[in-house]
């Protein structure tokens, strides 16, 4: 049995890997053993903006994992983007 990390949870099981293919694929090219070491990899290779709405796409499968767990509820890759976009705008917002 695999166990289950934190950078597989974000990054390498299969609907991670379809919701990055759906926006920005070259994510998934980058290399990193854990997730502090993907995530500088990520920042490094990205602008600012890119780089913030992958963490926040990070968060949302991280939630929507959660919610399959806990609730049987589903979210497509287009519904993980969408609403990590909506919040991070809604944070830009707040936060000028």
């Amino acid at each position: 049995m695999e166990v289950e990390t934190l950078l597989h949870g974000v990054r390498d099981y299969r609907f991670a890997k379809d919701v990055f293919i759906s926006f920005n694929q070259e994510v998934l090219q980058c290399s990193g053993i854990n997730v502090q070491e993907w995530l500088r990899n990520v920042s490094d290779s990205f602008c600012s903006n890119e780089f913030a709405f992958t963490l926040m796409v990070c968060w949302r499968l991280w939630g929507n994992q959660n919610d399959v767990v806990h609730n049987n509820n589903h979210s497509s890759a287009e519904g993980i983007t969408k609403s990590a976009s909506e919040i991070l705008v809604a944070f830009v917002e707040m936060n000028r």
